[in-house]
């Protein structure tokens, strides 16, 4: 028993963070997510409506590009980016009235902004790393079957973007959690170890 227990390594533990919540709401927001980093895997565990493990991952002990020493990780909560007006500014030099005008002008443009909001949605992400190697989970919502704008939203530039960015690997949820999946995304790889990600 005591051979057993000293041929067993120590885990480190590099970081746990819980996801905050976004400018954009996001059905992540019930449930409490929080990440748990470690030398050997990363796991996400729900603390709502019950505690519970959703999703985790191992470290590639053979990849030499995720050594165990270093480790870090960040939440991006969700955000909407708001698309390209197209609109060119204005770079004569204008009068003092003509400039009031314009301010008034401006802000009431950003008023109307605020109120009817257009851009992209994106989902909560979280980037980890072990060593040299960055690696992305994104939470996305899986778009109900009987839900006709959802699946014809799946068309949008943004959901193709997404999906070629995503790969296949996906652990769908189980009770309270069937409509969010976990997918990971592609690695990325530095030439020295990553210190920390924000």
């Amino acid at each position: 028993m005591g051979a057993s227990l000293k041929s067993r390594k120590p885990t480190k533990i590099f970081g746990t963070l819980p996801l905050p919540l976004g400018p954009t709401p996001h059905p992540t927001d019930h449930h409490g997510l929080v990440a748990l980093l470690t030398s050997s895997k990363l796991i996400i565990v729900a603390l709502k409506p019950t505690l519970r493990t959703c999703w985790r991952c191992m470290r590639n002990a053979l990849d030499p590009n995720q050594n165990g020493v270093v480790g870090s990780l960040s939440w991006f909560p969700s955000s909407t980016v708001k698309e390209a007006l197209g609109t060119k500014k204005n770079h004569h030099q204008l009068d003092p009235t003509t400039s009031r005008n314009h301010q008034k002008t401006h802000q009431q443009q950003q008023q109307q902004q605020q109120l009817t909001p257009t851009g992209i949605g994106m989902d909560p992400l979280l980037a980890f790393s072990w060593g040299k190697t960055i690696r992305f989970v994104t939470v996305i919502l899986e778009p109900s079957k009987g839900n006709s704008s959802t699946s014809s939203s799946s068309t949008h530039p943004d959901s193709l973007e997404k999906e070629s960015f995503l790969k296949g690997f996906n652990r769908r949820l189980e009770g309270n959690f069937s409509s969010l999946r976990f997918v990971e995304g592609k690695k990325w790889c530095c030439n020295s170890n990553v210190l920390a990600v924000q």
